[in-house]
């Protein structure tokens, strides 16, 4: 059809156009065009009621300027800017501004069923209120939300001019084309931020999902996948725990949210309690991770593995700022920043020249930095010396200043350094350097600093020596003395002096007890019970006490010592609520006294302690989600389903669900760790408890022992015997020396299994001559002997029963007198 006419457009503008002319416009921009001129031209005529039409033509008066045809035009020809998975954006015209806009609506499906499209529809919606809530000059502004003729749901925003950041980066020739994209990141990284701080977590940041412009403006796109605090949808984690996501939130098709080449671990694990700013923190390390790489964060034929490190595929990239994009992409949650914010931060420090948190810079790069940072004091101070040197006296009163200016300065920078200095782990160097501050600030009239004491005994902490560790402890407490505040002196030298008790070598366990008691009935002083690191010392020396009397096999001895500790953890919590070490130590201190109860035996209390472990450990985790929060909720939970088992029941509907819950957690745990020696224990105690032979081999195939620990060395020997993998548990004999009455019981066991009686015997009786304190799971070891039908399979029944009876009413003598027995029918037989 022609263009429309002159009167034609005329009639379209009093507002009593034809079908025909409605029709042409919509396909037709230059007539669309024509159309907006006309009513520029009459709303800017004068304040005459009417005004004077182009071309001679006929004034419209302005009464009749109101739209009435549809206020956004969209040809069928339209050009498509980008399409998704349920919607499509489309360039439209809004005729009533006179702008172009891009138009988000559904996409038409003929074979979608009604609740699929409402499900769409409802998406579409959400995706519009989410955008609706962020003004902000990095995210696309929303301009209007409504229905369109035929009732199907849109909404508008700006339309975005320019190239995606994938786009520019893949432009670029050099690397330093690319450093050139940084601020485009850090403009990302501050628009994240202020998203966050509304409430909305994006959670499919990439590249593609970011537009830069010709004129340098940044704006994160696609906010289909974003979650919304206090919406509906989100999962109440205070109520359910930690569970898997379910298919029906969010994604229909799947569990996980994302793109998987930049998603970050705890999204490909789907577990929705982890997803959260610090996924949105690994988003951008993987867009900032594309701008310096050119290549996605996790490519080729497997998207589990961790990103590779910056600095090998890119040797020319600043030292630092290879560090801060390793900290952003780590798999680590706690090793991560903790806010977009805070990555925006370091970001910014290093596009202007300061130093960035992320990278420990060695003595030569600080120097180069500080000449380059200070060259006018240098010059200043040069010219100081040289003033001195020629009049004396009269530049002594300035270079006096100049002096406590620097030490104030260190003084100031010692107190920031020196405790993220204590989080590496050479104790050598840090050790050496600690010496170097102490000797520094005592040449510059530092008495004594709180954060050098701090140092020392964060040193005994991590160190394994204990020769080494008594000797930290001793400087601590050298430091600690000249302390000027009351309550922080008190608190480290009360820390030192139970570190150092601790470290001290007893000749027997019995003369430690004593050492330990002696310090433990001393009273603590009102002023110590203010500060958390004296509370936190005294019950790590009472948790010390209860496992040497445990050692020495005192019945009961120990109960009072971790009565002890239970009480100094719950006091440092309700003095300092967020205080994490209290937490820890509240949930060690209900664990212990929980074993303690079965040792009564009291299967109720036992319990009731297990399910408050498992409730305690639940807070931590919503307090900080990490990965050793959710391990210690997984310790928590594995202990109260093995105490479930024995006092209530293993197919108690309360037994299963938390089963269900811990092997959940656990699986994700061996996902973000599978080297983790602590996880495996857990999962061969579990299986245990639980009975399942078939899981619990290949568990044991997939675990090293050499890896174990000692003590979780145990679940794998049991777990060895009940799965019949024995010849690997024979192949180390020397075990025998090195563990207690479990180990050389398992040993037994399975030289028995394998038909060496005379080997199960001399394991069996240095076994009964050990201290009978066990982990012998009550609900799997006794199943499999009861369905055991190998040599001395009525023995071994015999032995089954008397060990699971033994360990419920707590008699020791008659778990050995049942190992004896057994070694006295194997040798006779």
């Amino acid at each position: 059809m022609a263009c429309l006419s002159n009167d034609e457009l005329a009639l379209v503008a009093s507002g009593v156009p034809s079908s025909d002319a409605t029709l042409h416009l919509t396909g037709c921009a230059s007539c669309r065009g024509r159309l907006i001129e006309r009513f520029r031209a009459s709303a800017t005529a004068g304040d005459g009621d009417d005004v004077t039409a182009p071309s001679g033509e006929q004034p419209v008066p302005r009464e009749r300027l109101a739209l009435d045809g549809p206020r956004y035009v969209t040809g069928p020809d339209a050009e498509v800017l980008g399409r998704g998975g349920y919607g499509k954006v489309l360039l439209s015209r809004d005729a009533l501004v006179g702008r172009d806009v891009a138009l988000k609506c559904l996409r038409r499906r003929s074979s979608a069923t009604p609740e699929q499209r409402n499900n769409a529809e409802e998406r579409l919606l959400r995706e519009a209120r989410v955008a609706g809530q962020l003004e902000h000059p990095g995210i696309v502004p929303l301009y209007d939300l409504g229905r369109a003729e035929d009732g199907s749901l849109f909404y508008t925003m700006r339309r975005i001019r320019g190239r995606t950041l994938d786009e520019a980066a893949s432009s670029c020739v050099d690397f330093a084309a690319r450093l050139r994209l940084l601020p485009n990141v850090l403009a990302t990284c501050h628009a994240i931020a202020y998203a966050h701080s509304r409430g909305v977590v994006h959670r499919d940041l990439k590249p593609q999902n970011v537009m830069v412009d010709r004129f340098g403006a940044t704006v994160v796109i696609d906010w289909g996948l974003a979650s919304v605090r206090d919406l509906p949808d989100v999962e109440d984690v205070a109520t359910s725990g930690v569970r898997l996501v379910d298919d029906a939130v969010l994604t229909r098709a799947h569990g996980t949210l994302g793109t998987p080449a930049y998603m970050s671990p705890e999204q490909q694990t789907g577990v929705r309690a982890l997803i959260d700013e610090k996924s949105d923190v690994w988003g951008l390390g993987g867009i900032l991770f594309e701008v310096l790489t050119g290549q996605a964060p996790r490519s080729g034929p497997s998207l589990e593995a961790p990103p590779p490190k910056v600095s090998t595929l890119l040797p020319e990239c600043p030292n630092d700022l290879a560090a801060l994009c390793d900290k952003a992409l780590a798999s680590s949650r706690d090793e991560r920043y903790q806010s977009a914010e805070a990555l925006a931060a370091d970001l910014d420090a290093w596009l202007h020249g300061r130093e960035v948190t992320a990278h420990s810079y060695r003595p030569s790069e600080l120097l180069a930095r500080f000449v380059r940072e200070h060259r006018l004091p240098l010059a200043v101070a040069s010219a100081a010396l040289l003033l001195l040197m020629t009049i004396g006296g009269a530049a002594f009163w300035r270079v006096r200043e100049e002096r406590n200016r620097a030490r104030d300065f260190g003084l100031a920078m010692l107190d920031d350094v020196l405790p993220r200095m204590t989080s590496l782990g050479d104790a050598k160097f840090l050790s050496a350097f600690t010496t170097r501050v102490q000797t520094w600030l005592e040449a510059t009239e530092g008495a004594g600093s709180v954060a050098v004491g701090r140092a020392w005994l964060q040193l005994a902490l991590s160190t394994d020596d204990e020769a080494e560790g008594l000797h930290f402890a001793q400087r601590c407490l050298a430091t600690a003395a000249g302390v000027s505040d009351s309550l922080d002196r008190e608190a480290l030298l009360e820390s030192c002096t139970v570190l150092r008790l601790r470290r001290e070598v007893e000749p027997t366990l019995e003369s430690r007890l004593a050492a330990y008691e002696v310090m433990l009935q001393r009273p603590l002083s009102a002023t110590a019970r203010q500060h958390p690191l004296s509370l936190h010392a005294r019950a790590a020396l009472a948790r010390a006490a209860y496992w040497v009397a445990e050692r020495l096999g005192r019945p009961g001895g120990g109960v009072r010592y971790n009565n002890l500790a239970l009480e100094l953890a719950r006091e440092a919590l309700a003095l300092h609520p967020d205080d994490l070490q209290a937490r820890a130590d509240l949930l060690n201190a209900l664990a212990n006294e929980s074993a303690n109860a079965t040792n009564e035996p009291n299967g109720p209390r036992a319990v009731a302690l297990a399910d408050e472990s498992v409730a305690k450990a639940r807070e931590l985790l919503l307090l900080v989600r990490s990965q050793d929060s959710l391990e210690r909720l997984s310790y928590a939970a594995a202990w109260a389903v093995s105490l479930h088992c024995w006092f209530v029941g293993a197919q108690d509907e309360v037994t299963v669900g938390l089963a269900r819950e811990t092997r959940s957690m656990l699986s994700v745990l061996l996902m973000m760790n599978p080297h983790s020696a602590r996880v495996r224990a857990m999962t061969l105690g579990l299986l245990l408890d639980l009975g399942e032979a078939r899981e619990l081999e290949r568990v044991v195939v997939e675990t090293k022992p050499e890896t174990l620990t000692p003590s979780d060395r145990v679940a794998w020997q049991y777990a060895a015997v009940v799965s019949g993998h024995w010849r690997e548990l024979l192949a180390h004999p020397e075990w025998a020396d090195l563990g207690g009455f479990d180990t050389r019981l398992a040993l037994a066991l399975a030289a028995v299994a394998a038909g060496d009686s005379k080997r199960g015997v001399e394991f069996a009786r240095r076994a009964a001559s050990s201290s009978p304190v066990t982990v012998w799971s009550v609900t799997g070891m006794r199943a499999w002997a009861e369905r055991y039908e190998g040599p001395a399979a009525a023995a071994v029944k015999r032995l089954g029963a008397a060990m699971s009876a033994g360990q419920l009413a707590n008699d020791r003598d008659g778990m050995s007198r049942a190992v004896l027995s057994f070694a006295d029918e194997i040798e006779r037989n």
